[in-house]
């Protein structure tokens, strides 16, 4: 159980790390960026551990368990885009609409919520489906939201630190990261289905 759950945690925090990313990157790809890589790293491993801690909690048996564990999950995907977006650097500056901000929050937590909770307490045999669907619902609707909501003015007065990881560079990372998860995901696929 817990294999599976770590499993699950890691393919699911990594898509959510990738896709963070690729919205951020998204944004205003001529604009010269770069990401702090200690930042950049610490993305992934929140991305995985909420999804770890609201998997895990949203599979106990007690009467809210499902939507308190998708909460948590929504916590540290939450948490996960704020550290992602003050990681990123840019030559210029950077404004946000705040009723997009309040938008996405609610988004983000109603969804997850919505998705644990589909997952562990399903009504009709589609629901785990829909759970997914759900999840996969939300990632695109908080990025189409958070791109929205912001806005990159470019300041030419702006100089980057040297120490940044380029935003073409981190592009190709998360494409090769997203593959290495695939690929590890279907290799699991097949050993499960040997054992």
């Amino acid at each position: 159980r817990y294999g599976w759950l770590f499993m699950a945690s890691v393919g699911t925090g990594a898509a959510l790390w990738a896709s963070t990313f690729i919205s951020i990157l998204a944004l205003d790809p001529s604009l010269n960026s770069g990401f702090e890589p200690v930042a950049t790293g610490a993305v992934l491993i929140v991305a995985v551990t909420a999804c770890l801690a609201g998997f895990e909690i949203g599979s106990r048996h007690f009467t809210l368990a499902p939507e308190l564990g998708g909460l948590v999950m929504g916590i540290g995907v939450l948490a996960m885009h704020f550290i992602g977006l003050k990681a990123w650097h840019v030559a210029g500056t950077t404004q946000w609409n705040a009723y997009g901000v309040v938008v996405t929050f609610l988004l983000g937590l109603g969804l997850s919520a919505l998705s644990v909770s589909r997952a562990n307490r399903p009504v009709t045999r589609w629901c785990r489906h829909g759970a997914a669907i759900v999840l996969a619902f939300m990632i695109c609707t908080m990025h189409y939201t958070l791109t929205v909501t912001a806005s990159a003015i470019p300041d030419a007065s702006v100089v980057l630190p040297p120490y940044l990881i380029p935003a073409g560079m981190l592009g190709f990372a998360v494409v090769g990261a997203v593959l290495l998860v695939m690929g590890s995901g279907f290799s699991t696929y097949v050993i499960d289905l040997r054992s």
